[in-house]
């Protein structure tokens, strides 16, 4: 999962390199959810950006990024995609495109840096020219989950304004997102059951657990064989309640169990390591069975019985 896209012919022309780089990202969910995450963290730290002050958010600045992502690892990214490097050099420098495309990654990063701290673009620009979906395709993405989890995570639970719940949601809703024919990373269940029952009882409202309940066994008065999903369960009480009743500290385990459902995250919380991986495990989730929430409800009533 972690493995960045590898052209077999770097040659090819750039509608060629763009179309498979466009078909990397189509078969796997958790770049696409990395995608979403990546353009909604931007959205918020360019919203809280001055330029007065390199100001940002409590818990991510410009400068931060810059400094875990620098233009040197960026540019070095896509050294098969010369027409990429091409583009950020021109739009950032204003060196002409047919020099630029003919510089090499160090030189190009070199010129941005050199733009940077002489002042002639800002952080906003440079964060700007660089397009998610092709940071997603051509470098690791487990770098960009393993720094929101270590670096970040802890001071957006510090920081606990309605902009950080309201990410929180967001994040919840990319992982529960239907892709067609790609699996969602986590299931309603997968939601549901990583936060603690007790929690759960004292912290939702008590009127969306008693619509809970209603609906429950108005539904098994209607049908006795059909069981009442976790799917079901949240969309009474909805993601935003969720999220506005627990503290943040409550949802970790959710964030945790999707950093593992995607690859990028061991169950001890660990980045994982780096292999090897082909064409061949671009598959819709990497070999993970995820079960469906009747699924998981009928597993629960076979062991009760």
């Amino acid at each position: 999962m972690t493995e960045p896209l590898v052209h077999n012919n770097p040659d090819a022309s750039d509608d060629v390199l763009a179309k498979e780089a466009e078909a990397f990202l189509a078969k796997s969910a958790p770049r696409q959810a990395m995608v979403q995450f990546l353009v909604k963290q931007n959205e918020l730290l360019l919203e809280a950006y001055t330029d007065e002050n390199n100001g940002g958010l409590g818990w991510l600045t410009l400068s931060e990024l810059r400094k875990a992502f620098p233009a040197s690892v960026r540019m070095n990214a896509f050294k098969t995609r010369p027409d990429i490097r091409q583009r950020i050099t021109t739009e950032l420098t204003g060196l002409r495109p047919k020099t630029a495309r003919g510089k090499d990654a160090e030189f190009q990063s070199s010129l941005i840096d050199s733009a940077i701290d002489d002042g002639d673009i800002d952080l906003s620009e440079f964060e700007c020219a660089f397009n998610a979906n092709e940071l997603v395709v051509y470098m690791d993405v487990s770098s960009f989950w393993k720094h929101f989890m270590n670096e970040s995570l802890s001071r957006i639970i510090v920081e606990n304004t309605p902009r950080e719940k309201d990410f929180f949601a967001f994040l919840l809703d990319v992982f529960l997102q239907d892709r067609g024919a790609l699996k969602p990373i986590l299931t309603h269940y997968d939601v549901r059951t990583a936060i603690d029952g007790e929690t759960w009882q004292k912290r939702i409202p008590l009127d969306k657990r008693v619509a809970v309940d209603k609906a429950r066994l108005t539904q098994e008065s209607e049908s006795t064989s059909r069981a009442f999903t976790a799917k079901q369960e949240l969309e009474i009480v909805t993601l935003k309640v969720l999220v506005d009743s627990l503290d943040l500290t409550d949802l970790v385990p959710i964030l945790q169990t999707a950093g593992e459902k995607m690859g990028l995250e061991t169950a001890s919380g660990e980045a994982v390591p780096e292999i090897q991986m082909g064409d061949e495990e671009l598959e819709e989730l990497p070999d993970q069975i995820t079960p469906t929430d009747d699924d998981d409800d009928e597993e629960g009533d076979s062991k009760k019985g």
